[in-house]
């Protein structure tokens, strides 16, 4: 574990570009009548990132619904600032997932285990989570990826030079306190709180696989339950397989008239849930659109 913490402190010294993020649009995967607007954050956040995140969102009119995080981190306050917006906005997050022969993360539609996205980075390096930009992507209601790295927070080196002792000491206990306070309202449970301020500014902690998928994986709770009472309940693992089994049966032309009915049932249950869900988000995060800029 400290061999690791360490490789990648290095990679923090490396990788710093000292720019603001790039800010961008980016239309991915294609739908049925149109492609879906992602917001991409790549490079490292800074002050003023957030004004540029909200002018962006504000030109799609209530569109976006994934934001993909492609950031090394950076400014807390400001990855803060973007996490609440993102939660009052309702948008989901995507950041790299590891590639299970290395464990390096991947930003590519190209990796058969873990499927990215695939869009145009202008840094490969930028191809990560780290520091501050676990703190954006705790604000998604919707979150998918799984290569996150985090540590207690940190101001601008020079910045806090600056400052005498007290000076110093008075401000990081502000921000300490103003970081515990967030990741309280984001859910974050108590022992991971405790492993990231305990982390130095540094170095990386990175989560473990069985920690993120159970605890920043998918929708939240609240809003599953919600779409769950909406919508009807996801399809039973015993139902998924029973497609499955079905779809080899129709695509091999052995289902017999039986199969075939609980095959048609089970695709329209599935059918309809997931139109119910589409429509359901659409209007919710319209509605947080309207709500959120007045």
């Amino acid at each position: 574990m400290l061999k690791k913490l360490l490789l990648i402190s290095i990679f923090l010294c490396l990788s710093s570009v000292g720019y603001a993020a790039d800010i961008r649009i980016w239309e991915g995967q294609e739908t049925s009548d149109k492609k879906t607007p992602y917001i991409v954050i790549e490079g490292e956040i800074v002050a003023g990132d957030y004004d540029r995140f909200i002018k962006i969102v504000r030109e799609l009119g209530g569109s976006a619904q994934t934001v993909l995080l492609r950031t090394p981190g950076g400014d807390f306050l400001e990855a803060m600032k973007i996490g609440r917006a993102m939660r009052a906005l309702k948008l989901g997050s995507s950041v790299p997932s590891i590639l299970l022969e290395n464990g390096s993360p991947s930003c590519s539609d190209k990796n058969e285990e873990f499927r990215g996205y695939g869009e145009h980075l202008n840094n490969t390096n930028n191809c990560t989570c780290l520091s501050s930009c676990f703190f954006i992507h705790i604000g998604a209601i919707a979150r998918y990826g799984n290569y996150i790295g985090v540590h207690r927070p940190i101001f601008e080196k020079e910045k806090f030079a600056g400052l005498s002792e007290k000076e110093a000491a008075d401000k990081y206990t502000k921000l300490q306190i103003e970081t515990r306070v967030y990741m309280q309202e984001m859910g974050v449970p108590e022992d991971i709180q405790a492993t990231l301020m305990d982390t130095p500014s540094g170095a990386i902690y990175m989560l473990p696989l069985e920690k993120i998928l159970k605890h920043f994986s998918g929708y939240l709770p609240a809003h599953h339950e919600w779409l769950g009472a909406k919508c009807g309940d996801e399809l039973t693992e015993e139902e998924m397989t029973k497609m499955f089994s079905f779809e080899e049966q129709v695509k091999n032309k052995t289902i017999d008239r039986k199969n075939m009915d609980e095959y048609k049932l089970i695709i329209v249950r599935a059918t309809n849930m997931t139109s119910c869900k589409f429509k359901a988000e659409k209007e919710m995060r319209e509605k947080s659109f309207s709500e959120f800029f007045g």
